[in-house]
């Protein structure tokens, strides 16, 4: 896959991204409860979606950067491939904890699965466009 084409891909999934865990980090807010499940994992005192939205918010800022004139995109592939990975592991640690405490979810599944299927994406598409040869 073309460096151009993985970064476009990025783009649309991170913006997904930014989308759903804005939807859940505003609807904490709001109501003091997930809007989908009514219990939120935290970290570090905060509900776990906000360092969810800033680490897809990055992730958005980064792969629409490569499209500006003279960016170094293998950098920038670097970084998101970064970012992806810590987001791999900790939505993939909070999806372990959700996982083995079953409830009824909205989604089917808990949250943290869906982004945790959203972070491993982000990160498998720039790596294949960082591999391509030239």
């Amino acid at each position: 896959m073309e460096k151009k084409t993985a970064l476009k891909y990025v783009s649309i999934i991170s913006f997904i991204g930014v989308l759903f865990s804005g939807y859940l980090s505003f609807g904490t807010v709001i109501s003091g409860v997930c809007p989908l499940n009514g219990e939120c994992p935290f970290f570090l005192g905060y509900p776990a979606c906000y360092f969810g939205l800033a680490m897809f918010l990055m992730i958005l800022i980064a792969s629409l950067m490569s499209f500006l004139p003279k960016q170094n995109k293998d950098n920038l592939i670097k970084a998101i491939l970064a970012i992806s990975f810590m987001g791999i592991l900790f939505s993939g640690y909070f999806s372990l904890i959700e996982i083995l405490n079953p409830r009824n979810y909205s989604l089917i599944l808990p949250t943290c699965v869906y982004a945790l299927i959203m972070y491993i994406l982000v990160f498998i598409i720039p790596l294949l466009g960082l591999l391509k040869k030239k």
